[in-house]
C-alpha cells in the first residue's frame, strides 16, 4: 500500500495585510515582489523597501503590507489506516473508525452477547466469531493513496491565474486584498478586491485594473470577480 504524503516546503514567504497573516510559497511570494517591482515603477504603489529577505510596500489607500521569508514548519509523511475486513472469506475495507467500532461492540458492547469467541491477533488486529455463523476478520493496514491528481489552474510566470471572461483571458493576481475598518494609517477598505491585466498569447499587458466583490454588474471586472470566487 502507497503511504499518502505531504511535500516538505523549507522556506514560505509570511504575509501581512492589516493584522491578518497568510502564507504563501516561497515561488508565490518572489512573484509578487516581481509584481510589485513593476507597479512600484509603473507608480501605483507609494513604496517599496525590498532585499533578500522579503518586502514591505504601501499600496494605493495607504496601507502597509508586509512579506517576510522564514522557515517553513517542517511537514511529515503520514500514512493513512484503514480495517481489512474479512467475512466469511469476502474481503472489504472500511474506515478505521467503523473497524474500531465493531472490535469494541464485540469485545464490551451491544453486539457482545451475540459473540462466540474473540481472540487477538496483534495489537490492533482481531478474529470475531459470531454465534450466527459469522466469521469476521478485522486487520488495520496501510490505505491506498488516491492517484488522482488535483486540477490548478493556468498560471503565468509570475503566479497570475488566467480567468476566462466575457469571451477574453485575463491575468489576475490572485492574493485578494481583505476590505478592513479605518487603520491606525487612518485608511479604511470597504470591499475585497485584486488587480487584473489583459492576457494575451501567453503574456500579459495592458495597465493593472482593479476588480471586487463591489464591482458593477455586467461589467468585466465583476465577471472576472464571479470567476475568481467559483
Amino acid at each position: 500500500m502507497a503511504p499518502i504524503t505531504t511535500r516538505q516546503t523549507t522556506k514560505r514567504y509570511r504575509r501581512t495585510e492589516n493584522g491578518v497573516t497568510t502564507y504563501l510559497s516561497r515561488e508565490e511570494g518572489a512573484a509578487e515582489i516581481e509584481r510589485l517591482r513593476e507597479a512600484y515603477a509603473q507608480g501605483t504603489i507609494r513604496e517599496l523597501f525590498a532585499g533578500p529577505r522579503g518586502a514591505t510596500y504601501t499600496n494605493a489607500d495607504g496601507l502597509r503590507i508586509h512579506l517576510y521569508l522564514e522557515n517553513a514548519p517542517k511537514t511529515r509523511s503520514v500514512t493513512a489506516k484503514v480495517y481489512e475486513r474479512t467475512e466469511n472469506g469476502t474481503a472489504t475495507t472500511v474506515d478505521r473508525r467503523t473497524g474500531l467500532d465493531e472490535i469494541n461492540a464485540a469485545m464490551m458492547g451491544e453486539t457482545k452477547g451475540a459473540v462466540r469467541e474473540m481472540s487477538q491477533i496483534t495489537r490492533t488486529d482481531y478474529a470475531i466469531e459470531y454465534t450466527d455463523g459469522r466469521s469476521v476478520r478485522l486487520v488495520l493496514v496501510d490505505a491506498q493513496a488516491e492517484e488522482t491528481p488535483a486540477l490548478e489552474p493556468e498560471r503565468t510566470p509570475l503566479g497570475y491565474v488566467v480567468v476566462t471572461a466575457g469571451n477574453r483571458q485575463f491575468a489576475v493576481w490572485p492574493h485578494i486584498s481583505r476590505k478592513h475598518p479605518k487603520n491606525q494609517y487612518g485608511v479604511s477598505c470597504t470591499a475585497d478586491h485584486t488587480t487584473y491585466h489583459g492576457y494575451r498569447n501567453g503574456e500579459r499587458f495592458g495597465p493593472a485594473r482593479h476588480t471586487s466583490e463591489a464591482s458593477t454588474p455586467g461589467t468585466i471586472g465583476a465577471l472576472i470577480w464571479a470567476e475568481l470566487s467559483k
